[in-house]
C-alpha cells in the first residue's frame, strides 16, 4: 500500500504553521545551489529540480514522512 499523494499549493503563513506543528515534515528545496545558498528555510534539503527524477528512488525508499517541496 502506498500513502496518499495529495498536492497543493501552500503559503508561508500555512507552512509556517506546518512546521510549528508537525516534526515528521520534510522539507525538500527544489531550487538551484546558488539560490538554496542565499537564502533557505532551516532543515530543508537542497534537491534541485533538474536532478529530482534521479534521486526519486532514493527520496521513496529513505523519506516516510510528509514532503514539502519548496520552490
Amino acid at each position: 500500500m502506498t500513502a496518499p499523494k495529495i498536492s497543493r499549493v501552500l503559503g508561508p503563513v500555512e507552512l509556517a504553521a506546518l512546521l510549528r506543528g508537525r516534526a515528521d515534515l520534510r522539507l525538500l528545496d527544489v531550487r538551484t545551489p546558488g539560490e538554496y545558498e542565499t537564502a533557505h528555510i532551516r532543515g530543508a534539503y537542497n534537491v534541485p529540480l533538474e536532478t529530482l527524477g534521479e534521486h526519486a528512488a532514493e527520496l521513496r525508499a529513505t523519506v516516510g514522512e510528509p514532503v514539502v517541496l519548496v520552490c
